[in-house]
């Protein structure tokens, strides 16, 4: 292996993209067909967010020396990166179907190598999550101790909670898996990351302030992801004081509805006696003199009032007697015939063209893709 090239690798490690860059330029400026400069100068590109031009290099690699997985690795993460940096939803789709098939390619050629596993996994996730699981199950079996493969699962139990609703301790098993990852690498940036998310959806806000600036402490690089997430949590938590103070004036805007639309007391409301509970005797006292005064009443009106004579009025005799016509004894009153001028009604069947067509029964709903 040429030292630039062993060099560019180690600038590439320290995250000195540029240098690498520029030390692999000089490899191929004067061997343009070196395979493996330009395998490494793929993922260069692919790490500085150019996957258009990681496609290039991986292309043209790929011309030299078609059965390194390392290049068909970079090639599929180079279509994943093109997909997720762009709304267009064909081409999100077709992106995403060349990064499985780059993916599956190098499983075929090396399907015990746990990288390729871990690719594919991350390709299949969105398509098919299960699949992804299933792959990274048989990725953990050759290395159960590989962190990347622990964050991925969480990650893919994680971002498929939807649909995975069958399963409703997917998010318990994702958050297991990013401890998991934690004790294998205390500071890994993205468990980090990714438990802040799910303290996010328990509604955690505090715990997820608390991990994401410690996201931001550990490496620096991750400063603006942490701030936008920092800044949606601000704003979520105004949004939320701010409904619950429209909640709070709402109603007690009406309880003073309802306390203005309540009528008026009585005029004599001041000087009704409290309700106070009285003693047996007093109830029986007030009872037997309403009964006294009730009977005076009533001897006294029988003996002065005048009795009415009812009277008999006689029927007008200007008014016919009335006639009361009866239905036949089907119980049914007689139609009237239609006239002679208006032809009458016929019901024929209709022709079977024009039927209506018997309602066809709906197959089953097919999901969205």
């Amino acid at each position: 292996m040429d030292s630039k090239i062993d060099k560019a690798w180690v600038l590439m490690d320290l995250g000195r993209l540029e240098g690498a860059r520029e030390m692999l330029g000089e490899v191929l400026a004067g061997d343009p067909e070196n395979a493996l400069a330009l395998a490494v100068m793929a993922e260069v590109a692919l790490r500085m967010r150019e996957p258009e031009r990681a496609l290039e290099y991986s292309a043209t690699a790929l011309r030299l020396m078609p059965d390194s997985t390392f290049v068909w690795r970079i090639r599929a993460l180079a279509e994943g990166q093109v997909a997720s940096g762009t709304e267009d939803p064909v081409l999100v789709r077709e992106c995403r179907g060349r990064a499985l098939d780059a993916a599956q390619r190098a499983v075929d050629l090396d399907p015990d190598d746990v990288d390729n596993l871990r690719i594919l996994a991350a390709t299949q996730r969105h398509s098919d999550p299960d699949a992804a699981l299933r792959t990274l199950a048989r990725a953990l079996e050759i290395d159960p101790d590989n962190v990347r493969l622990h964050v991925l699962r969480g990650a893919v139990l994680r971002l498929n909670l939807p649909r995975n609703l069958r399963d409703p301790s997917s998010l318990a098993n994702a958050e297991k898996a990013f401890h998991r990852a934690l004790e294998l690498e205390p500071e890994n940036i993205e468990a980090l990351f990714e438990l802040g998310r799910i303290d996010l959806m328990r509604g955690d806000n505090e715990a997820a302030k608390d991990r994401f600036r410690l996201v931001a402490r550990l490496d620096t690089s991750a400063a603006g992801a942490v701030r936008e997430m920092l800044e949606w949590i601000a704003e979520e938590e105004q949004r939320l004081a701010q409904a619950e103070f429209e909640a709070v004036a709402e109603a007690e805007a009406w309880s003073h509805l309802r306390a203005a639309a309540q009528p008026p007391p009585g005029p004599f409301a001041a000087y009704e006696p409290a309700n106070r509970p009285r003693s047996w005797w007093v109830k029986l006292v007030a009872g037997l003199i309403g009964l006294v005064i009730l009977n005076v009443v009533i001897a006294g009106t029988s003996d002065t009032a005048p009795r009415r004579t009812p009277t008999r009025t006689a029927v007008p005799t200007y008014l016919p007697a009335p006639s009361f016509r009866r239905f036949p004894a089907t119980l049914e009153p007689p139609f009237r015939d239609w006239p002679s001028n208006f032809p009458r009604p016929t019901y024929r069947t209709p022709p079977p063209s024009a039927r209506t067509p018997p309602p066809t029964t709906p197959g089953p709903a097919v999901p969205p893709g």
